[in-house]
């Protein structure tokens, strides 16, 4: 699974805690969904993993 993300590890708790408190550190933002995947989503289906 970890050779199929952008960065070529799997997410860690500090990961997401990391991007949440991004996220509530900005005033502007709301209502958002963050994808937090490492760049899996991004993976394509013919890549062969």
């Amino acid at each position: 699974m970890a050779q199929r993300t952008a960065l070529g590890r799997l997410g860690r708790p500090d990961d997401i805690a990391e991007a949440i408190l991004g996220l509530h550190g900005m005033d502007w933002v709301t209502g958002q969904v963050l994808e937090c995947d490492g760049g899996l989503g991004s993976a394509s289906p013919i890549m062969g993993f």
